[in-house]
């Protein structure tokens, strides 16, 4: 029983290790190591999935203190010249419990007046020799995104708002540069980028509700975000288009995404409707191993 007893109090007591500030490095070594992928420093049968030790990663960072602060440094430390890895967590959970449900409908009336009319002409397999045309965006959803209106909808909200939060640190650059000096901001920062031309049908839709867009900005920057339609990012900095920022800000989550060959979501805000066309028609049109 006092074996018993004392194995209990031992289990209920938190890792010691992780409790010592002097351990961070080691500790932040350690994690990298989880988000590298380097399954083989681990003595497994059978090496864990990416999704898994994600899912390892937040059951520690619940319960250690330490621990949490070394998955927020490494996460949401790679902008600290301009937000501070804890705002920079801020941020990204604020922008993520957005419900912006209310915009879906009004959306996709847009992306319809907008690009309805753009076809794909591809043969038709069932007639030899003839062709047909099919709506684009009937052939993007039904490609990249299971045929599933609601599932395109749904990537198209989470990649808004990592547009957003891109916003926001955008205009705290501006800000920083205004009091600090522009030496202490990287320039691609202070070059604003563009959405792509689906993400923007999203900004849109939104700020068609004024009410509510003003409420979601003052939430997560205090002030408007400003969209500016004749705005043109010319990319004279490298770095400063959109998928490049997204990548800097998100670059756990994009590694993660991007290795889960059913998430299409990170391609709305990297590839343009051409890229995205090209790739159906091209694909669409091949008639495959004879």
């Amino acid at each position: 029983p006092m074996v018993v007893t004392r194995a209990r109090q031992r289990a209920q007591q938190p890792c010691r290790f992780l409790e010592k500030e002097e351990n961070f490095d080691i500790v932040s070594t350690i994690l990298q190591m989880v988000l590298d992928g380097q399954e083989r420093t681990y003595n497994y049968r059978d090496p864990p999935s990416r999704k898994k030790l994600q899912a390892m990663v937040q059951q520690i960072s619940a319960t250690c203190k330490l621990w949490a602060a070394v998955v927020t440094a490494i996460i949401n430390g790679s902008t600290t010249s301009i937000i501070s890895a804890r705002n920079l967590k801020t941020l990204k959970m604020n922008a993520r419990s957005l419900d912006l449900g209310f915009a879906r409908g009004v959306f996709l009336n847009l992306i319809q007046d907008k690009f309805g009319r753009i076809v794909i002409r591809h043969v038709d397999w069932d007639r030899e020799e003839e062709f047909k045309e099919t709506p684009f965006f009937e052939c993007l959803i039904d490609r990249f995104f299971d045929g599933k209106v609601g599932t395109f909808c749904d990537a198209v909200t989470e990649q808004y708002k990592r547009f957003l939060v891109v916003k926001v640190v955008e205009a705290y650059a501006v800000a920083k540069a205004a009091k600090d000096g522009l030496a202490l901001v990287h320039a691609k920062w202070l070059e604003r980028c563009q959405p792509t031309q689906i993400l923007d049908q999203m900004w849109h839709a939104h700020m068609l509700f004024p009410k509510r867009y003003a409420t979601t900005c003052q939430a997560i920057m205090g002030d408007i975000i400003d969209h500016d339609p004749t705005y043109v990012n010319e990319q004279k900095i490298a770095g400063s288009q959109l998928e490049a920022k997204m990548s800097h800000l998100f670059a756990i989550e994009s590694r993660w995404q991007e290795d889960d060959d059913s998430d299409n979501s990170w391609k709305l805000a990297s590839q343009t409707l051409k890229d995205f066309y090209e790739q159906i028609a091209e694909e669409m049109n091949d008639p495959g191993c004879g």
